[in-house]
């Protein structure tokens, strides 16, 4: 019990936030980037209560950060559930902006920094193994066409003066080419 003299902390009013309130404060916290001046009227507008920039500091490392901490490891814990390498853009954009957090952050949790540098090296592997692939693939048919073409180039040099094989040869010509085009789609 408190004496006569003495003030109640500020950060106990912090602490007396219902669970969804103190939840939005942390949020705000760690996602807004506010000042700690902000924050203190953030609090006085949001929930009525009376605070300091020292309550909101304390605040901000023992109980915001750690909840955004949580937060991130739920997110990297469904992200990695996910079949490997097959996030969409805004995933990776999140992964990024969590692991960007975390490296930022005063109080590292370095296992979870390592597991979402991890998600995003081997997410940049998969990218660059898939454009090579998607270039190699394209000369592979360029190659292809260019062997096609000259087949049809040295059959055409052989059946000059035939019409009725020339006639033969524009048909098997669009044909083979429209194959050849066929293979990019």
């Amino acid at each position: 019990m408190r004496t006569r003299n003495t003030k109640a902390r500020g950060d106990s009013h912090l602490d007396a936030l219902t669970p969804a309130q103190q939840e939005q404060l942390s949020l705000f916290l760690t996602t807004g980037n506010p000042t700690y001046e902000e924050a203190v009227a953030h609090v006085r507008a949001e929930f009525g209560v009376s605070t300091n920039v020292s309550s909101v500091r304390s605040y901000y490392f023992n109980v915001a950060l750690p909840w955004s901490y949580a937060q991130a490891r739920g997110a990297a814990k469904e992200i990695a559930a996910m079949e490997e390498g097959q996030f969409e853009p805004a995933i990776m954009k999140r992964l990024q902006q969590l692991a960007f957090e975390l490296m930022t952050s005063p109080k590292v949790d370095v296992k979870t920094l390592r597991a979402f540098m991890k998600m995003l090296g081997d997410s940049r592997k998969l990218q660059l193994q898939q454009q090579t692939l998607s270039l190699e693939l394209e000369k592979f048919r360029e190659s292809v066409k260019t062997g096609v073409e000259k087949g049809l180039d040295a059959l055409f040099a052989e059946i000059k003066g035939n019409a009725e094989a020339l006639a033969l040869f524009a048909k098997f010509k669009a044909a083979a080419l429209q194959g050849v085009q066929d293979t990019k789609a």
